[in-house]
């Protein structure tokens, strides 16, 4: 399982918060945060930022879009602050909102997750977060302000979103890595809780090894717990 990085808004689309400076984008797109760089509104109507982004470029399956927008509101008539995505439907790009309620009156990171594309009910699938105008495809990310709990100020200091996939991962190995079946190399699947490289056994041939990974690795005695498989690679002598 990874998350890709964060991926922030690049450019404004249709906005109607106030900026203290700059493009609303701009406003949250800080990593890391910064508070004093936000965007406001205060109104008795919905006000909504609607930002693009760029492809996060992931492959996998993908479990889970991950969102965090940071916010807060005024202490008079508090509004709801909502996260916000657009889905093209085929024809239009449709909204699609979680509601994080009134978050209070200091900046809090407000998360949730898409763990299915929905305009479709399926699966998100890495083809879907290009921005591109083609049905069940991700276009836009944002917020919203709502009256709903009041018509006092809200604000925005960050917005992002990660993917949430399992992937694979791949090691070229360079240089002269070259053996006879009469040599053996040393191989590294991993490392140990405590940061200790693991080694699992040696490569007796030339060509191709393939070796089934095990709860726990053993190495001059000492028994250590697979934290998290690095890379295969093969040690010169």
């Amino acid at each position: 399982m990874g998350l890709s990085s964060k991926v922030f808004p690049n450019a404004n689309d249709t906005v109607e918060f106030t900026g203290v400076s700059g493009a609303n984008y701009a406003n949250v797109d800080d990593d890391p945060v910064d508070d004093g760089d936000y965007n406001y509104s205060l109104a008795s109507a919905i006000k909504t930022d609607q930002f693009t982004f760029a492809d996060p470029g992931i492959s996998g399956t993908i479990n889970s879009l991950d969102f965090v927008l940071r916010a807060k509101t005024g202490a008079a008539n508090p509004p709801n602050m909502l996260t916000v995505i657009w889905v093209y439907d085929g024809a239009t790009w449709q909204p699609y909102t979680y509601d994080h309620g009134n978050p209070g009156t200091s900046y809090t990171n407000l998360s949730n997750s898409w763990s299915t594309n929905p305009q479709t009910g399926n699966p998100w699938l890495p083809g879907e977060l290009d921005g591109a105008a083609s049905a069940g495809h991700l276009g836009f990310i944002g917020y919203r302000r709502s009256p709903a709990g009041g018509s006092g100020y809200g604000y925005a200091s960050n917005l992002y979103f990660q993917v949430n996939f399992l992937g694979s991962y791949s090691k070229t190995l360079t240089g002269n890595k070259q053996f006879s079946a009469t040599i053996s190399r040393k191989f590294h699947i991993g490392k140990s809780q405590a940061g200790e490289e693991c080694f699992s056994g040696t490569l007796t041939r030339s060509r191709t090894y393939s070796k089934s990974l095990a709860a726990d690795f053993r190495m001059q005695g000492k028994v250590y717990v697979l934290r998290e498989i690095l890379y295969l690679g093969v040690e010169n002598p």
